[in-house]
Parts: structure tokens; sequence; C-alpha cells
């Protein structure tokens, strides 16, 4: 991975930096390395390894080939970013493109059939080649451990604070830059709207995705099918489908009811006292 050279002093010492940070986790990844040992089914693993391959790209800083604005670094089934603050120390700036490159990465490893949780933050940082440590991470990792739950990419107290304070520049927070990315679950917990970054990237230009929002449907209602005896797995995909059905109820002058994911064929009831 390359080093930003903003973690290091003038005489070229490691330093802390205040910088956005994220941690994200690929949610059944022991299950899966499990049935892969179980089954011998060497192919699953390739199948992750391209999956990640091809959607690293959403995290890759085009504009700096040679030396890039962020840190990404990968663990098992972990990722961390780390985006130092440049001039402006408010975050708003790097907040909103880490934001837009993970729920563009989501997406792209949810149609692959694997789903993320995890948290960002702000706060300091120090990040190299081999590690990665501050208390932003510290933030980000409870955040994902404690707070995120579901399947989903949720902004932690830090970096929640600084958008608020970003957002008074603006008056209205549906005018704010911020507004198209975000949305605020039943919970208060603030998370990447990654299909309105995705589905709807291009919408004054070509219009939606439609086939994209379609394979988004089918992959959640295989994965439920076939989760259906794990209720710590039906759970997290049931979430996916409320908030895929809450996109398109939020959009229907773009997606008719044959774009909604039935629930109930998926939920279960108690079974009755006898």
């Amino acid at each position: 991975m390359i080093t930003n050279p903003s973690f290091r002093n003038e005489n070229g010492e490691p330093k802390l930096v205040k910088s956005v940070v994220a941690f994200c986790d690929i949610l059944g990844y022991q299950e899966l390395i499990k049935k892969i040992e179980k089954n011998k089914e060497q192919e699953e693993l390739l199948k992750l390894w391209k999956s990640l391959n091809e959607n690293f790209v959403h995290l890759q800083d085009d504009d700096s080939p040679s030396e890039s604005s962020w840190v990404v670094k990968a663990f098992t089934d972990n990722f961390v970013i780390g985006y130092p603050l440049t001039i402006r120390q408010d975050a708003e700036a790097e907040l909103i493109e880490i934001m837009s490159r993970l729920a563009q990465f989501q997406f792209g490893m949810l149609c692959s059939g694997y789903v993320l949780r995890g948290a960002i933050s702000v706060g300091t940082a120090y990040v190299d080649s081999e590690i990665f440590f501050g208390s932003a991470l510290i933030e980000a990792t409870d955040a994902e451990k404690n707070l995120a739950l579901f399947p989903r990419m949720i902004l932690s107290q830090s970096a929640t604070e600084h958008l608020s304070n970003a957002a008074r520049h603006y008056g209205k927070f549906d005018q704010t830059p911020q507004s198209n990315i975000l949305l605020q679950d039943s919970d208060g917990q603030m998370f990447l709207d990654y299909l309105e970054q995705t589905i709807l990237i291009a919408e004054e230009d070509t219009g939606p995705f439609y086939e994209e929002l379609k394979l988004h449907k089918r992959i959640v209602e295989n994965n439920l099918r076939e989760k259906s005896e794990s209720a710590r797995a039906r759970v997290k995909y049931l979430w996916v489908a409320n908030y895929h059905n809450t996109f398109c109820e939020r959009h229907q002058k773009y997606f008719d009811k044959t774009f909604l994911i039935d629930i109930s064929e998926f939920r279960r009831m108690p079974f009755p006292r006898t």
C-alpha cells in the first residue's frame, strides 16, 4: 500500500494526524472459510478474491496514481481507510469523498454476494505500510461492533458532529452535499445510502440503472432463501431487503411494485403453543 507523507513530519518521523477513518467488516467471512475447508470448495475463496479485486477500484485515488491521498489496508475479513485532513479541518470534503466511494464499494460487494458492515470516524491516526493506529480507528471499530449491527456503514459520533457543524453553512440538511449520501435509520444511526449513490448516480444523464437494481433484488432474495436456517443471517438480509424497498418507495416515479422484495415470504412467525 502507498504510504501518505502527511503521516510524517519534516524530519520523516511518524506523527499522528487528524483524519477520516473507515473500518469495514465482511460479514459471514468466518462461516465462508469453514465451509470452504469442510467442502473443499476453493473456488468460493477465489470468488471472494475476484469480487474484492474488482471492487477495490472504487477505493483507489484516481487523481494521484503515484501518491494516494488516502491509505487503504486490508487484512482477512476487514479493511481500513485513513484519509488525513488537509487545509480545512472540518473534514467535510474528506468525509464526502470516502462516503461516496465506500457506497459504491458496498454496492459492488453485495451484488457479488458479500455484505459489509462498518463505521466512519474523525480523529487522530497514524498509518504506514505496516501499522495503523489512533483514536479514530478505536472509535470506528467500536462503532462497527456495537452500533452498526446490520449490513450498513454508519457514521460514528465524531463524524456526525463534523458533518453537522459543516451543514450549518448551508441552512438545511437537504441542501448539503451529503444529503444524497446519508439516511437516518429508525434507531437514529446515520448510514450510507449506497443505492442512491449507484442506481441514481447518473439520474439526470441516463436515468436509473434498472438492471443493477434488479440484480440487487435477486441477490438479496437468493441469500434470504439460502440462509433461511440461520436466524442471524436472515435478520441481516431482512434489513437489506427493507432498505431496498424503502429506496424503491422513495423513488416511485422510477420503480414500480415489481422492483420490491416480498419480505412476507421470508418472515418466520413463532409457533403457537400446543
